[in-house]
């Protein structure tokens, strides 16, 4: 997966503990990131592409890089489905 993820412009993210909790500014929904999604969104966020946050996260959480990468692309539908993210 050579692609990045960016937030819409309408999401505002805030960390809550280990997790990060998401507010689309436009539809007024909340949605909760999970820890490893939490650490996949702040690698994106600070300019990685998707995959090498799963490399790091694999790494991190010693885990295989195929369980992130399927655990990402996961998270990459249900956040693009909700019109949280832009893929570039």
């Amino acid at each position: 997966m050579d692609i990045f993820i960016t937030p819409h412009p309408e999401v505002v993210a805030a960390p809550v503990g280990d997790e990060i909790v998401l507010l689309h500014a436009e539809t007024g929904v909340y949605y909760s990131l999970n820890a490893v999604a939490a650490r996949l969104w702040v690698l994106w966020q600070g300019g990685a592409s998707v995959a090498s946050a799963c490399a790091s996260v694999a790494e991190e959480c010693g885990v295989s890089s195929s369980q992130v990468e399927a655990d990402a692309a996961a998270l990459i539908e249900a956040l693009d489905a909700q019109g949280l993210i832009r893929r570039r």
